[in-house]
């Protein structure tokens, strides 16, 4: 995180870091502090700390949170950002209808996640499943902002094969080895007592993940219980 602080910084200057702490007391939190290149809330601030825990919905540590110049929150994610992005190339950040799963490590705990492993796809067809993954995480979106909800799944892409959140989600799933030339498709539901559903269709495309999601959504998919 140090370093990426350190690139972003020497882009922008419209950019900062507030260190709250969790430490049990004040010389632990000066040995931390001290090794951080940004700025800290006072360690005796308890109601500060803990009004924000509660605005934020801070549930584990280390939780780091994005909040634009307007004070309203980009993402909760930015931790999973910094790991996916070290170089801050796509920052701030800001969600997109459909990301790699690389950046959406602490949200598939949290929300049920439609997954496109295309680690073996060529760029180009990989370009076409994100937009047909885009163009269905859009009605999503557009439905819940109408109902003035959150949406109550995500959507995402596994490019990479040296992805480690990735990786693990193909295992969970039992997906296999990556195949050349493959895509395959699951929905992992770990909200649902670690519930996941997976694609044993053909080609995924865009009438294919219609059909997934409209098949989940009616519960006509067979459920699978995580190990």
């Amino acid at each position: 995180l140090a370093e990426t602080y350190k690139k972003i910084l020497a882009k922008r200057s419209d950019f900062e870091i507030v260190f709250v702490s969790s430490d049990r007391d004040e010389p632990a939190f000066k040995e931390y502090f001290g090794e951080m290149p940004w700025l800290a809330l006072p360690f005796d601030n308890k109601d500060g700390k803990e009004g924000l825990d509660a605005l934020f919905e801070v549930e584990g540590i280390p939780s780091l949170v994005l909040i634009g110049p307007d004070g309203k929150t980009i993402t909760t994610e930015a931790r999973a950002a910094v790991g996916a992005d070290p170089e801050g190339a796509e920052f701030p950040w800001v969600p997109k209808p459909v990301e790699d799963v690389e950046g959406k490590g602490g949200q598939l705990n949290e929300t049920t996640a439609l997954v496109a492993f295309c680690e073996g796809a060529k760029a180009e067809d990989v370009d076409t499943i994100k937009a047909a993954l885009t163009a269905e995480a859009e009605e999503v979106l557009k439905a819940a902002a109408a109902a003035e909800e959150d949406a109550d799944i995500i959507f995402c892409t596994c490019s990479s094969k040296e992805g480690r959140i990735g990786a693990q989600v193909r295992k969970l799933c039992g997906l296999g080895e990556v195949e050349e030339g493959k895509v395959q498709m699951a929905i992992l539901d770990i909200p649902d007592n670690g519930g996941y559903y997976v694609y044993e269709g053909g080609e995924v495309n865009a009438a294919t993940i219609k059909a997934f999601m409209s098949d989940f959504k009616n519960s006509k998919l067979e459920r699978k219980q995580l190990g």
